[in-house]
């Protein structure tokens, strides 16, 4: 009877111990769990910090090459191109649209060295944009009509150039789209 007992006691005793153990392990995970919690609460703190920080660097870059756009557009208006762009852009006839291959030649050089910083910095933040997209992009914020952009790329259609413009769209964040496209739509 005494071994009985001794060997219930025994087992009720190592039973207590491992479910004690148990319990420390459980308070521990619990300790542990909590600890991690407000590391990640702080680490998504500082990373909502980081986030905000990064956005208003990258909205103040944005704003920056918005300001070289500016500067470009005044530099190229001092250009032969621009004038032969504006005859086009007002020209009535048929005729005077025509553009041969030398002036066209001429008026991308003329773009290229005009705006070589601001289509840099576009193509630095977009690389899979095109050297035509780049053009399209500097001719749309000139706020040329559609007709004078097509006749400029030789455009065969003007849905070209939609589609074009649908591509680029895709391609540019919202505010970058909205400096070079709309300032279009504002104007006309």
């Amino acid at each position: 009877m005494f071994l009985f007992i001794y060997t219930v006691m025994y087992i009720s005793n190592r039973n207590k111990k491992t479910h004690i153990h148990w319990q420390q392990l459980l308070m521990k995970n619990q300790t542990e769990k909590a600890t991690l919690k407000e590391e990640i609460r702080a680490l998504s703190h500082a990373n909502e910090i980081n986030e905000h920080r990064y956005a208003d660097i990258l909205n103040q870059r944005i704003k920056l090459w918005h300001q070289s756009l500016q500067i470009c557009v005044r530099l190229f208006k001092t250009t032969t191109s621009y004038k032969k762009i504006q005859s086009i852009e007002t020209s009535k006839n048929k005729k005077e649209k025509e553009i041969t291959q030398e002036e066209l030649s001429l008026i991308y050089q003329e773009i290229n060295e005009a705006f070589i910083e601001a289509m840099q910095e576009l193509l630095e933040q977009y690389p899979s944009l095109t050297q035509d997209d780049l053009y399209y992009c500097i001719l749309n914020y000139l706020q040329l009509s559609n007709n004078t952009i097509k006749v400029c790329m030789k455009a065969g259609s003007q849905s070209a150039l939609t589609q074009r413009k649908y591509r680029i769209k895709k391609q540019l964040s919202d505010l970058s789209f909205s400096i070079i496209f709309d300032a279009k739509g504002e104007s006309k």
